[in-house]
């Protein structure tokens, strides 16, 4: 049987889903996935129609999820777990701060709510992991509620730009009025893209390095 002392647990509780991982740490250092989900609990989904606050059954059924990510946690004897929320509670300031001592309090699980800084040098670091990044790079990162760009290389992360035009902020900004499986029309959409062109402002043009997207949304 495994050694429990070499399994792991990460959960990142995102303005759109709850995302899950197990893993096992080899003796060569290498990590394999033991289990791994990705649902979806729209914690942050609507806040700007709500007082910035989480919808009720949104947030009930983030609990839920949590519950469940708990017991395999249990299960799988994971001796030592990160539990992370980026966007949403950030942007809830201390209403994020009450949803996570409820989290605590409900489900057993501490909550970091880390910044946007933190939660673009782990996806930086992340991406490494993965790729053979010779040269400078552009890593886009574009979530449900925020946007990051990166430009770095395997030995360093030169520049970020932390930017909100994430899906959610998007629709929550140009569409209040809409529901959920409504089109925004051509003058939402102009709107959209205005304000999308104002936060790219301060990034480089004219760049010639390859670009590495990633998106839940």
């Amino acid at each position: 049987m495994i050694d429990s002392a070499k399994r792991f647990g990460v959960v990142d509780i995102g303005t759109l889903k709850v995302k899950f991982q197990v893993v096992e740490k080899k003796a060569s250092g290498k990590l394999r996935t033991v289990y791994q989900s990705n649902n979806l609990t729209c914690l942050g989904c609507y806040m700007g129609e709500n007082n910035n606050r989480p919808k009720d059954e949104y947030l009930q059924k983030t609990l839920i999820e949590l519950a469940r990510c708990k017991k395999l946690l249990e299960k799988y004897r994971v001796s030592k777990v990160r539990v992370v929320s980026t966007h949403a509670l950030r942007e809830m300031g201390v209403v994020g701060d009450e949803v996570a001592k409820l989290i605590k309090d409900k489900v057993g699980l501490k909550v970091e709510i880390i910044s946007q800084k933190e939660e673009a040098e782990l996806f930086y670091q992340a991406v490494l992991s993965d790729f053979e990044i010779q040269s400078d790079d552009v890593i886009a990162d574009v979530g449900w509620g925020s946007v990051r760009i990166l430009i770095g290389n395997k030995n360093s992360l030169k520049e970020s730009f932390l930017l909100k035009p994430g899906t959610s902020t998007l629709w929550d900004k140009f569409t209040p009025k809409h529901k959920e499986m409504d089109f925004p029309n051509r003058g939402e959409i102009m709107q959209m893209k205005n304000y999308i062109l104002r936060e790219l402002h301060p990034v480089p043009t004219g760049l010639k390095a390859p670009i590495i997207y990633g998106a839940s949304c």
